[in-house]
């Protein structure tokens, strides 16, 4: 994974260790600017800069006893205020809104029959206090429905 930070200064990219897996800042040039998080074990999936650059969501992937999870997390460009703002089945949807107030998250919360698609937003506020993601809405409209195949089309 390599994603760009909007200003085009720094890179942020994954980088295996022998029993950990980190996220880390590239200078333009290759240089480690600096390491954000470390797991031990998972995998991390491609990340979305904020509209201004100073926060970089990204996702971890992690196989337990109980299955699959993937949680979502916002660290910030300096490399502090890691949250965890999302815990689900799946991810496949991730992006902020233009003005980098909201961030929009679409995935599956719940492996079932048949398994509930649905989209959430956090906002900005409640980010700042530390709270996780909003209650979600089921993608059973067609107008949400939409919104959330756009997004999967641009991110690709």
């Amino acid at each position: 994974m390599l994603v760009p930070s909007p200003d085009g200064e720094l890179i942020a990219a994954v980088s295996f260790g022998t029993r950990s897996i980190s996220l880390r800042l590239l200078g333009i040039d290759g240089t480690v600017a600096q390491e954000l998080v470390t797991f031990q074990g998972g995998s991390i999936y491609p990340g979305v800069w904020s509209p201004d650059g100073e926060w970089l969501a990204f996702g971890h992937t992690d196989e337990s006893a109980q299955g699959p999870s993937q949680d979502l997390y916002l660290v910030g460009r300096a490399g502090g205020g890691l949250r965890q703002v999302y815990s689900g089945a799946s991810v496949d949807v991730v992006a902020f809104s233009p003005d980098g107030g909201h961030l929009l998250i679409g995935g599956i919360s719940a492996i079932g029959q048949p398994p509930v698609r649905r989209l959430h937003s956090v906002h900005g506020a409640t980010l700042a206090a530390g709270s996780r993601h909003e209650p979600g809405r089921v993608l059973d409209c067609p107008l949400l429905a939409s919104v959330h195949r756009a997004l999967r089309v641009r991110r690709s």
